[in-house]
């Protein structure tokens, strides 16, 4: 056999999961759940004090007075835990509170919903645990002798060290109950995560849809954008064509109606000159050439 396995403690194990066993957890942590929400007594000192004991009074004074502040140390300890764990929950429950407002479905809100009435018992439950009243310390009477006239200075070692014993087994056991209470709202703590998981799991599934969906519309909107902004560039320059072929036009037209006066006022004037030509009674261009050739035959010999 190693040391290791001789001399040191062992591996913590895997507990076996059973119906027996997660029933007695069930029942515990129920009744740990109702001992920290409804009101309970304050810590009763023992039946039966400690017996004498006898030995060294320095020794039997420093020992007493290292449990009596081990267990003033412990109690602040769940305090620190119990602020910690309220600073958790209070982060928790303005998270699912956001996620209540946003949640689309009813189903959802009602798991929400069973999630933060937890929350806020394990809020109320750590607020107990905070600035813990009952606590039993060494006082004046510890040292001084009312009972006599007058009363007298007793500085008894023995007496203050019992003293200082009685505090810590009183101080543990409020220190006891005040871990049971903090067990409480860490269980609720967990219920309540444990519930709203499956919410916040669904509605993150949403989430990520609609910004898919949100992201895919402003797609399509930019690329409608781009297509309407192209349209109207097309019909701009359409447009410009248009006025550009309105424009020829136009002037082709008047081009064509200036040349078409022209080819009238040029009918009109040479009209003009065929009746003058009538007038005057010049003769064509046959008859003058067919008297040439008349002119030109040779004179035959009589």
């Amino acid at each position: 056999m190693n040391w290791t396995d001789k001399y040191l403690c062992p591996l913590v194990s895997r507990q076996k999961l059973s119906e027996i066993k997660f029933s007695k957890k069930a029942k515990y942590v129920l009744h740990v759940v109702l001992h920290a929400l409804l009101p309970h007594k304050n810590t009763e000192d023992p039946k039966v004090n400690l017996p004498p004991i006898k030995a060294d009074p320095k020794e039997l004074y420093d020992i007493s007075l290292e449990l009596y502040n081990a267990a003033k140390d412990r109690i602040n300890k769940v305090e620190e835990k119990a602020f910690k764990l309220l600073s958790y929950i209070s982060a928790i429950s303005a998270l699912l509170s956001f996620s209540f407002f946003k949640s689309p479905s009813m189903t959802l809100n009602i798991f929400l919903l069973v999630s933060l009435i937890a929350l806020l018992l394990s809020l109320v439950i750590s607020v107990r645990c905070i600035n813990v009243k009952s606590i039993k310390e060494v006082f004046i009477s510890d040292i001084y002798d009312f009972e006599k006239r007058p009363e007298a200075f007793n500085l008894d070692t023995q007496k203050i060290s019992m003293s200082f014993l009685d505090c810590a087994i009183f101080n543990q056991a409020v220190a006891d109950n005040t871990v049971d209470i903090l067990k409480a709202a860490r269980y609720l703590l967990n219920f309540a995560l444990l519930v709203a998981i499956i919410p916040l799991l669904l509605l993150g599934s949403v989430i990520l849809n609609s910004n898919g969906i949100d992201s895919q519309i402003s797609t399509n909107q930019k690329s409608i954008t781009k297509l309407e902004s192209s349209i109207k560039m097309s019909e701009k320059n359409l447009q410009d064509i248009r006025s550009e072929i309105g424009t020829v036009k136009t002037q082709k037209e008047v081009q064509f109606d200036n040349m078409t006066k022209k080819l009238k006022e040029l009918e009109i004037a040479q009209k003009k000159l065929l009746n003058e030509m009538k007038k005057l009674k010049l003769p064509s261009y046959r008859s003058q050439k067919s008297g040439k050739q008349k002119n030109t035959q040779p004179i035959s010999s009589k």
